[in-house]
């Protein structure tokens, strides 16, 4: 265990290092900040460094497990589609709890004037990501090849870019790679790979790729199905005035 937390040590040292290095260059030439506040980020980095190494490692010998272990038991039961409706219901949560969605969704609420509210945000993103945990166990259950389902939902994507508004699409697509963030995306392989060990006839490799590129697509066309529920409720607010 020692070793795994100095190895998960080591990894985020070499992730961090690139931007600290970074910013200490562009500080000594270009910014040249007070000496206070040079420290109080400094500070900052630090926090957030020992953080990040407690949290990763803390997903790794826990979260992980977790997700295996759940994936690799329902895989033995006999009603194991019940990990679908399973899915949707972790997806939904994890979401509601991952602290970059948490983030995003609070500066969009701030950005827009509270034009559109964090929890209606908050409640599509979740929903989208449980759609996706669900569709990601179907496709494991039932070996659909992964096709079947990113080529339409993208085609869906491309479409609703055009025909949304610029700020909606901008919000979904930031959306969409904010929602597989560590949590969702570490829990979700761990149990898809579980799920996949206990289905004979699977390959965890095969019927795990693919699956992070589900959990960010879904979230996208949700996003912007709720900027054009905005666009004609705004249509019909000005129509009602003018009345």
């Amino acid at each position: 265990m020692i070793y795994e937390f100095l190895n998960t040590a080591k990894g985020c040292i070499i992730a961090i290092l690139p931007l600290l290095i970074t910013f200490i260059v562009f500080q000594i030439f270009f910014i040249k900040m007070p000496l206070k506040k040079f420290n109080s980020i400094i500070n900052g980095i630090i926090f957030t460094y020992i953080g990040v190494v407690f949290m990763i490692f803390g997903l790794k010998i826990g979260y992980v497990e977790i997700g295996k272990e759940i994936g690799k038991n329902i895989s033995n039961l006999s009603y194991n589609w019940i990990i679908v409706p399973l899915g949707f219901i972790l997806g939904y949560v994890i979401t509601k709890v991952e602290p970059s969605v948490q983030v995003l969704t609070r500066e969009i609420e701030k950005e827009t004037g509270g034009t559109l509210k964090k929890n209606v945000l908050l409640s599509t993103l979740s929903i989208g990501v449980g759609i996706s945990l669900a569709l990601a166990m179907l496709k494991i259950l039932f070996k659909i090849p992964l096709w079947y389902i990113i080529i339409p939902g993208y085609i869906i994507c491309i479409i609703l870019a055009f025909l949304s508004d610029e700020k909606f699409t901008a919000i979904a697509f930031d959306a969409g790679g904010v929602t597989t963030g560590i949590m969702t995306t570490t829990f979700l392989l761990a149990m898809a790979l579980g799920l996949a060990e206990g289905i004979p006839g699977a390959n965890p490799v095969i019927d795990g790729f693919g699956l992070i590129a589900i959990v960010a697509m879904t979230p996208i066309i949700l996003v912007m199905l709720l900027g054009k529920i905005y666009e004609v409720r705004q249509k019909e607010g000005k129509n009602n005035v003018g009345k």
